[in-house]
């Protein structure tokens, strides 16, 4: 099946996420760059050129709260980027980007999702293939591997061997040309401000942080907690987003949390409103909201829908 590609795209979402369980059974968001690192020296050991595409979001969310035991360790991030073996997208880029950019590089795509639409509650809620239909999907589908874990700190991919060595003795005008304007496709799409500016900005001043930046930053906490389907409580949610925001070990929750966070968080955020309010207000999706009987008690719990 490898045979005829040239590169590997990673889904960076799907390998720097994990998360654990507290002890109500409420998720804890990870961000493990130590993850990411292992993939994309599995797929090099190989041989296959590799490059993970992850929102940027992701990645100032990792520098705001790097001193956090939730984040591992951000060094190995930005070395990753550096090399630019790590490629940062803005919110505004959905899942069919990296999907266009695995096919302008000829390459295998490693990645959990299926890209279909999915059904909750009886909404539907459109998948990549739903929305983009005049992409070639049964080529996508033969480039795809699913299905990857992480057993230890080794990274398996069912399906993926080692690259075959294609000897070119000549390259031809027409080949250059090509690979020429290839080069300039892709560089186009890549992200708009350089790492090392967009690290600095971030580390100096916080409090001041570009508010379109911060709205990725929640974004991000969005998409890693409610993306899969899962439905959370409102609460729950509130804290999860106030940890990135405000720095708080939610860990700690709210023993070690500052008193007046909730206002805090509205103060940072720039927002006054109920929580509801808010929680629609920066969501990436559609927001819907149920109670749901826990213990005895209907607690408020949000999903996408």
């Amino acid at each position: 099946m490898t045979s005829n590609y040239e590169h590997v795209v990673l889904d960076g979402a799907n390998l720097i996420h994990d998360d654990k369980k507290d002890k109500d059974g409420n998720k804890i968001l990870l961000i493990l760059p130590e993850r990411l690192q292992i993939a994309i020296s599995h797929c090099e050991s190989l041989g296959w050129p590799t490059t993970a595409i992850l929102k940027k979001g992701t990645y100032l969310r990792a520098l705001r709260t790097r001193h956090l035991d939730t984040v591992g360790d951000i060094e190995i991030l930005d070395g990753l980027i550096a090399e630019q073996k790590v490629i940062l997208v803005n919110r505004k880029k959905d899942d069919i980007y990296w999907i266009d950019f695995a096919l302008q590089r000829n390459a295998l795509i490693i990645t959990h999702d299926k890209f279909n639409d999915k059904i909750r509650d009886g909404v539907t809620i459109q998948g990549e293939r739903s929305l983009y239909p005049d992409r070639d999907w049964d080529d996508i589908d033969r480039r795809t591997l699913r299905g990857h874990e992480y057993i230890g700190d080794r990274f398996i991919v069912p399906g993926l061997s080692k690259k075959r060595i294609i000897e070119q003795d000549t390259v031809t005008i027409e080949m250059f040309d090509r690979l020429s304007k290839r080069v300039i496709e892709l560089e186009e799409m890549v992200r708009e401000k350089p790492h090392s500016e967009l690290k600095e900005a971030t580390i100096s001043d916080t409090d001041s942080q570009d508010a379109d930046e911060l709205t990725e930053i929640v974004h991000s906490v969005f998409e890693q907690m409610l993306s899969s389907g899962e439905k959370v409580e409102m609460s729950h949610m509130q804290r999860s987003i106030a940890s990135v925001v405000l720095g708080c070990d939610i860990e700690t929750y709210p023993k070690s949390w500052p008193k007046g966070w909730v206002k805090e968080l509205g103060d940072s955020l720039d927002f006054q409103g109920t929580l509801h309010d808010l929680l629609v207000h920066f969501s990436p999706r559609k927001l819907c909201r149920e109670s749901v009987r826990k213990d005895g008690l209907p607690p408020l719990v949000v999903f996408f829908c």
